[in-house]
């Protein structure tokens, strides 16, 4: 199957509904993008810059949802092209780097103790980010035998652009983007 296919999605298990409502905008994929970016936002209030975001941290809830508002992989992939693209755009402007992103996403030593997470808790949290930085690196290469693991691994991509649009939404917040 190509990249590009227009393969659904298995259906995710529900274990927590929208904080918004997906008919209230557009059924295209510009509609569908913007419906999941308001979700996520509902994840990164400017009292969220600086909590941890991953494993146990709300990234389950994150990629749960991306996967019910953007049912087939291809309008994934394209969500996600431009949440990575933002961020690339950022690190190559040198706006933002990974201490800007990890301070940003609460995986920081600042964060880690504000929000006393274990040992275990901070090392998930860094292990789990570390495909989201390599991905992002690829991106902003134009890598495509990097980014094989994010075209092919559905769950994997979902948890990219998770991880990529919460920093861009946390970022906008702190204005560390400049937009």
């Amino acid at each position: 199957m190509g990249i590009f296919s227009k393969r659904t999605l298995p259906a995710t298990s529900a274990t927590s509904e929208l904080p918004i409502r997906v008919s209230d905008y557009s059924d295209s994929l510009e509609g569908r993008a913007e419906a999941a970016t308001a979700a996520l936002a509902t994840l990164a209030r400017a009292s969220d810059v600086g909590r941890p975001f991953g494993p146990g941290f709300g990234l389950e809830q994150a990629r749960e949802w991306l996967l019910q508002i953007l049912p087939n992989q291809s309008e994934l992939q394209a969500v996600g092209h431009v949440a990575g693209d933002t961020l690339a755009a950022g690190f190559r402007s040198k706006r933002i780097d990974f201490d800007t992103i990890d301070k940003v996403l609460g995986i920081d030593g600042e964060g880690v103790r504000r929000f006393g997470l274990s040992r275990r808790q901070e090392a998930a949290n860094i292990q789990a980010i570390e495909g989201a930085k390599e991905t992002l690196v690829a991106m902003s290469r134009d890598d495509l035998l990097a980014l094989r693991r994010w075209h092919d691994d559905v769950s994997f991509m979902a948890e990219v652009l998770a991880y990529h649009q919460m920093a861009v939404l946390r970022l906008e917040l702190t204005r560390d983007l400049g937009q």
